[in-house]
């Protein structure tokens, strides 16, 4: 399906949103002592475990950028790793945006400008490259406080407040991942390009839930469009098992939008 330029536009920041609230996350509840840095890092990374309980959270994401300011409220459903769905609503809770990944499938209805589009979620992807510069499924692991893991060689330094920054550089790239030794949990990752800074992640407010730890509080600053998105969760939940209409794309609503 091809989009208008103009209707691009238009539901760029609704877009961004919907996809930047896919997220989930898990951390290590036990606190270490001081231990040799691999020896931190490798217990961060097998302490992330996929929990496929059913549950349900709600919060608020704001943008913020030297244009916009705004802020919404979303209600994330998800059932594992690949039925997951957001709901952005603004005043009133009028429904603006609805975000769903299915299986293999994802769809994206943004009612108010007409914009419905399904898909797999390679072309999906394809659609938030555009939009966010960042492709799906690299944001979902990214945002769920398991960003990816580099392989190969990497130096490990130490910044004024104790994290080990381990970085890993390749070619014109440079990913940094800033660890938190007390606990053993990774709290921030930056990409970095011919040396400036493109994006950067923080994770914080961990609280208990479902016998792992979670990030309450997920801030991604953008340096090229010096902006700012925010997700802050107001409380999480576990669900029973979801219906199977939960993850259908709602149909197009008539007379709605309509230029």
């Amino acid at each position: 399906m091809r989009l208008k330029n103009k209707s691009v536009s238009k539901c760029r920041i609704l877009a961004i949103m919907a996809f930047c609230l896919i997220i989930a996350g898990c951390a290590h509840v036990k606190r270490t002592a001081n231990e040799d840095p691999e020896i931190l890092w490798n217990r961060a990374w097998s302490s992330f475990r996929a929990d496929d309980s059913p549950f349900s959270a709600q919060g608020k994401i704001t943008y913020d950028s030297p244009k916009l300011t705004q802020s919404l409220n979303f209600i994330w459903r998800q059932e594992g790793r690949r039925h997951i769905r957001i709901d952005i609503s603004g005043f009133f809770g009028i429904g603006l945006a609805s975000a769903c990944i299915a299986g293999d499938r994802a769809w994206l209805n943004v009612p108010l400008k007409s914009l419905y589009i399904n898909g797999t979620i390679s072309g999906i992807d394809s659609m938030a490259e555009k939009a966010a510069g960042i492709g799906i499924e690299k944001l979902l692991l990214i945002m769920q406080g398991c960003p990816p893991l580099e392989t190969g060689q990497y130096s490990i330094a130490q910044d004024s407040e104790k994290f080990y920054l381990f970085v890993f550089a390749k070619k014109d790239t440079t990913i940094t991942y800033r660890l938190d030794q007390q606990n053993a949990r990774i709290v921030g990752y930056q990409l970095d390009i011919t040396g400036k800074p493109e994006y950067s992640i923080g994770y914080n407010d961990w609280k208990p839930f479902n016998n792992s730890f979670r990030p309450h509080t997920v801030e991604l600053f953008s340096y090229r469009d010096q902006a700012g998105l925010t997700i802050k969760f107001s409380s999480r939940v576990m669900e029973q098992a979801f219906g199977k209409d939960i993850w259908e794309q709602p149909a197009p609503l008539r007379g709605l939008g309509d230029e």
